[in-house]
């Protein structure tokens, strides 16, 4: 077996795809995407029922189609009546749509185009003729591998189960560059909308707040300083109090996705928000991955005691 060889990081040569990003020219979504999306990156959008994700998408592949790029979005779920009748609502007339349930059909369009949402992922099916029923995860790997051979740029849009959890195998996340969530801030604004990463491999972990109206997305995006309105420092108070709550959680057993779920009142996407806060904060620490994941406590440093424990597990 012939051993892989390493490289000196400074006789690497960067693509130039990755300073050529895919720019909407909408300042909200490219200060999002770190000034655009990067050609042959993978990503999915993930939301409750109802909350945005297919305008989102919509919307985003009208301001890349007005610049000049390849786009299309497979609908396997919803007709092209039904794609239709939702994009002429919020303005958008120039995105090519078409009802693929075929990952085949969908390697064979990435080649001529820069990005293609699968909406969604968890009903893309296998072509008859196929012997061998493939996995997720196959198809998930081919899917991905076409996009950095290709450079066109794939969003899965993925649903939730009925108690907040993604549908689908929990590969799909780790195999993606990105993860996005929107999420509706009914305790602030009913008509707000967090978008946020909880993965990106090829730039920040930014975070936006849009209004959705009749439109669509109005893209201004909603200021987050002290002159939010009181209902929406409501929703920190709500944050503040579900931390606080966490915290509370004793060991054993160990802290685990669906344990935060049943103590706090939430569904995964929110309680994977208040871990994810509490490991960026140094109060937890995340060990294993999926379904496997648990979360403990971090000891903190006592500097008025030298004998102080510092990250025991």
């Amino acid at each position: 077996m012939i051993k892989p060889k390493f490289k000196r990081i400074g006789d690497v040569v960067i693509p130039d795809s990755f300073f050529n990003r895919f720019k909407t020219g909408i300042e909200s979504l490219d200060f999002f995407f770190n000034q655009g999306i990067l050609p042959g990156s993978s990503m999915t959008i993930t939301a409750l029922p109802g909350t945005g994700k297919t305008q989102l998408c919509l919307q985003m592949l009208e301001a890349l189609s007005n610049k000049g790029l390849e786009v299309g979005f497979t609908s396997n779920e919803e007709s092209i009546e039904q794609i239709a009748f939702t994009s002429k609502r919020i303005g958008v007339v120039n995105v090519p749509v078409g009802e693929i349930t075929s990952y085949k059909q969908i390697l064979d369009y990435m080649k001529d185009l820069d990005l293609i949402v699968v909406d969604s992922f968890s009903v893309l099916q296998v072509d008859q003729d196929e012997e061998i029923k493939l996995s997720d995860k196959q198809i998930v790997n081919k899917l991905v591998a076409e996009a950095k051979e290709t450079n066109c740029a794939i969003i899965f849009i993925m649903h939730l189960t009925k108690d907040g959890k993604m549908k689908g195998s929990t590969y799909i996340p780790h195999k993606v560059d990105a993860n996005i969530i929107i999420e509706k801030l009914e305790d602030a604004d009913p008509t707000y909308r967090r978008i946020f990463f909880t993965k990106n491999r090829f730039g920040p972990p930014n975070d936006i707040t849009l209004t959705m109206t009749g439109r669509g997305y109005d893209f201004a995006q909603v200021d987050s300083g002290e002159t939010v309105p009181s209902d929406k420092r409501k929703k920190r108070s709500k944050m503040t109090d579900a931390l606080k709550v966490i915290e509370g959680i004793t060991e054993p057993p160990h802290i685990t996705l669906e344990r935060v779920m049943a103590t706090v009142g939430c569904n995964s996407l929110q309680a994977g928000y208040y871990l994810r806060e509490l490991c960026l904060q140094g109060i937890l620490v995340k060990i294993g991955r999926g379904n496997k994941a648990i979360w403990k406590f971090k000891k903190v440093v006592d500097k008025s005691n030298s004998s102080a424990i510092i990250n025991v597990l």
